[in-house]
């Protein structure tokens, strides 16, 4: 049996509907866009950027900016870095990519590794303005303050032993204390941290003519809680309670008279202040 022969008008069928076919299938693409921090905004240099299922891929310049052509049917790009964690999204032209630091547990405003420093207001038995600075490492807490007091205590009149010449001495005392807390943060909401701390600390009392002082250590528990305005900036309130657990012979003897001064180190306290977060 021979080959039927087929018709001219066939074969320009043929090879029109492969045309057809053929310019329906999408063009590669060239798309751009910029790689930057996700806390901070700043460009990041050196990221690699990764068609999804291919072996094409580039880095980011020092403006944290690239541009890489996308194959047919591939739209899928995988951004890395050594020090963030890695991140995939469709491809769109001028898109903007924020990635997230590797040691940061939460996308969200608390990071579970940073340092701090906190201005505070203390109210309570011992009202006074200071200062802290910690550290969040993987959430655990530790941090240093210190604070001066501003109220004084009473009067106190001293009275020389009998039989000397010496004259009676009357002075007010001031305090300061210092101090470290240690904690763990817990972030109970997107915007609220608590961490529940233990600390201990030592009051210094000094009298007014700078010749008789006292001092007392106390140990305190209490809970420090922090409510984000952005990421580097929350504002906290960290009530506690204080208990003496040891004391000077002449802070013995000026808490039996002073109500003030035995509240400066056994008592309830509450810091105010700002946390600013680096």
């Amino acid at each position: 049996m021979l080959p039927m022969k087929m018709a001219a008008q066939d074969w320009d069928t043929v090879d029109q509907d492969r045309i057809v076919e053929e310019s329906k299938q999408p063009e590669s693409v060239n798309v751009y866009g910029t790689v930057v921090t996700k806390d901070d905004d700043r460009a990041i240099n050196g990221a690699n950027v990764n068609v999804v299922g291919t072996q094409l891929s580039t880095t980011t310049d020092f403006l944290g900016k690239f541009s890489i052509t996308l194959p047919t049917g591939k739209n899928v790009l995988r951004i890395s870095h050594t020090d963030m964690k890695t991140v995939e999204m469709t491809a769109s032209n001028n898109m903007r990519i924020q990635m997230v630091r590797k040691d940061t547990e939460s996308d969200g405003f608390f990071s579970s590794t940073c340092f701090y420093l906190q201005p505070t207001l203390q109210a309570g038995a011992l009202m006074g303005v200071g200062v802290a600075v910690g550290a969040y490492i993987s959430n655990f807490n530790v941090e240093a303050f210190f604070t001066m007091g501003l109220a004084k205590s009473e009067d106190i009149t001293w009275y020389p032993p009998s039989g000397s010449n010496k004259a009676n001495v009357t002075c007010s005392y001031k305090p300061t204390a210092f101090g470290l807390h240690v904690g763990y943060g817990f972030v109970v909401a997107e915007k609220l941290r608590l961490t529940p701390q233990v600390g201990l600390s030592a009051v210094s009392i000094k009298c007014s003519d700078g010749d008789s002082k006292g001092n007392v250590a106390s140990a305190a528990i209490g809970v420090k809680g922090e409510y984000a305005l952005s990421r580097n900036i929350a504002i906290f309130a960290a009530p506690e309670v204080a208990f003496a657990v040891t004391r000077s012979d002449v802070y013995k003897q000026l808490e039996d008279v002073s109500s003030k001064i035995k509240g400066w180190g056994t008592g309830f306290n509450a810091r105010l202040g700002v946390t600013v977060t680096f």
